[in-house]
């Protein structure tokens, strides 16, 4: 199982996967870009010396699970994350059999089948489960109450579709991707004023990142959002979603991606040099601030101890809708978390009970993808599995 994800992993040097998840700091300034914020997927944006060894002072590379491992953390590991059950009043399962047993055998005798009441079949159960942007390597293993949840579901769905090699060859391409001109016409990258460009390099260097030079600017400094965490054994390389559709895969489970990466990184593209300038002034002023780092420490322990809280009070807390580049990634971020709802219910109205694995904050708020599945008459309810203490910082499992 894990030499798929390993193989994967082989080919991401230059790949993004786009885990729409929230990184964001109580008080102002907040950045909006950060429930947009990618995972940068492979250890390769970490800082190395010429023999190809962690930068002196870095944190070491994160270690690869054994299948020996995995097989003996896959019997053991308790469930984490919010896993939340969807139903749907008017989405049954086969009407059951309700007759007495004295009606029964009258029906029996009479030739006709025993009574059925189609408000008394149970009702269809699907599955949300929010996803953290970066794990430690002890997450990679879901625990009993997640496997048990996407055994009992048709099919497993995430917001890319992983098993897709394309897709992160199309998200590689989009991070390179130059500016368009008002004619339509491809100029060449992006290119920040010469003070910013080295406030940049300085913040990468000192977070020892190294994301390739030929990114443009504002995907560059989205590697800051995940790498804040990587001195506490917190790792991007250690993908829950990529995890999960291995299992899937193991189980039988059909996976589907619901967004394209087109979709998901041309939000985060400045569309001139202005815009991307603006883009990585927010990154690095988030990025600088220590509420950052503790209000992503919360969210973290939030999923290491299931507790939905810290994701709800997000949208109040994060004070990230002041300037019109803020509102419009906001308005941007509702407008996908619709589309996702609506695929969602889709799958569950046509009759397959499903497992959406999306990215944590994108299921909580106003503009939620829950609130936007109970506008639908959906009921969402906790999967409750016994709750734990969050995992210390620096236990990489």
């Amino acid at each position: 199982m894990l030499e798929r994800q390993r193989r994967r992993a082989s080919r991401f040097r230059a790949c993004l996967l786009a885990l729409a998840f929230g990184v964001g700091h109580v008080g102002a300034s907040a950045s909006p870009l950060l429930p947009q914020a990618l995972s940068l997927l492979h250890a390769d944006v970490a800082a190395r010396d010429a023999s190809g060894n962690p930068r002196e002072g870095c944190p070491s590379l994160p270690a690869a699970l054994s299948d020996e491992a995995y097989e003996a953390l896959l019997a053991s590991t308790p469930s984490r994350g919010v896993l939340l059950r969807i139903t749907h009043p008017d989405q049954r399962l086969a009407p059951v059999p309700v007759a007495t047993e004295v009606d029964a055998d009258a029906d029996a005798e009479a030739g006709e089948p025993p009574v059925v009441d189609p408000d008394d079949a149970p009702m269809r159960e699907s599955y949300l489960y929010a996803l953290p942007p970066i794990a430690l390597q002890a997450w990679l293993v879901p625990g009993p109450e997640v496997q048990a949840a996407m055994a009992s579901v048709d099919r497993v769905v995430f917001e890319l579709d992983l098993a897709d090699a394309a897709v992160f060859d199309s998200m590689d391409a989009m991070a390179r991707r130059p500016l368009v001109a008002a004619d339509g016409s491809r100029t060449a990258l992006p290119r920040l004023p010469d003070e910013l460009a080295l406030q940049l390099q300085q913040a990468l260097s000192a977070a020892c990142l190294d994301p390739p030079t030929d990114w443009r600017p504002e995907i560059r400094a989205l590697a800051l959002l995940t790498g804040l965490m990587r001195r506490d054994g917190h790792e991007p390389a250690y993908s829950i979603a990529g995890s999960l559709a291995d299992l899937a895969v193991a189980m039988g489970k059909p996976t589907a991606g619901l967004e394209t990466p087109e979709r998901q990184l041309a939000p985060l593209l400045g569309e001139g040099q202005d815009d991307v300038a603006e883009r990585v002034r927010l990154v690095l002023d988030a990025a600088t601030r220590p509420e950052t780092l503790a209000a992503l420490a919360r969210l973290q322990e939030g999923y290491d101890s299931a507790v939905l809280g810290d994701l709800r009070l997000f949208e109040r807390r994060c004070n990230c809708r002041q300037t019109a580049l803020e509102q419009r990634l906001w308005r941007d971020l509702e407008v996908r978390n619709a589309a996702l709802a609506e695929q969602i219910a889709g799958i569950h109205q046509r009759g397959s009970a499903v497992f959406a694995a999306i990215g944590a904050l994108q299921l909580t708020g106003s503009g939620g993808v829950i609130a936007m599945l109970e506008a639908q008459g959906y009921l969402i309810q906790w999967a409750s599995y016994p709750r734990r203490p969050p995992e210390r910082r620096g236990s990489g499992g």
